[in-house]
């Protein structure tokens, strides 16, 4: 019983010191916010949301949650310390219409995740050809 006690409280501590002084991975966006403006019903919208890892350690993003299918997100699985990275947003706007505001859920190892990025758009009737 020793023992276990023993080597339970040298992992805890081994822990402890290994984290000691370590910041971990940091994620800093230029901004978590776009307004496309005025578009019409069936364009395709495109932005890319760069940020920086500006942690010490490697930042991994495991996932993108999108509210429809009418949102793709495709996104780095890994960015080093000190290097940027892109979220690029695909938004198909044929089912749209009026006034959009969505959202992109990240989910990664940074300290303050999830991050939430934010897109809108007004969406006009279709053009006239």
């Amino acid at each position: 019983m020793k023992q276990i006690s023993l080597l339970f409280f040298c992992s805890f501590l081994i822990c402890m010191l290994g984290s000691f002084g370590q910041d971990g991975p940091g994620m800093k966006f230029i901004s978590v916010k776009h307004n496309f403006g005025f578009v019409h019903q069936g364009d395709i919208l495109e932005y890319d949301y760069e940020f920086s890892n500006t942690g010490n350690a490697p930042l991994f993003i495991y996932e993108a949650k999108v509210e429809c299918q009418c949102t793709q997100v495709i996104k780095p699985d890994t960015v080093l310390p000190g290097k940027t990275g892109k979220i690029h947003l695909k938004f198909d706007s044929k089912s749209a219409i009026d006034r959009q505001v969505r959202t992109i859920e990240l989910s990664s190892n940074a300290s303050h995740s999830p991050y939430i990025l934010v897109f809108k758009c007004i969406v006009l009737k279709k053009r006239r050809e």
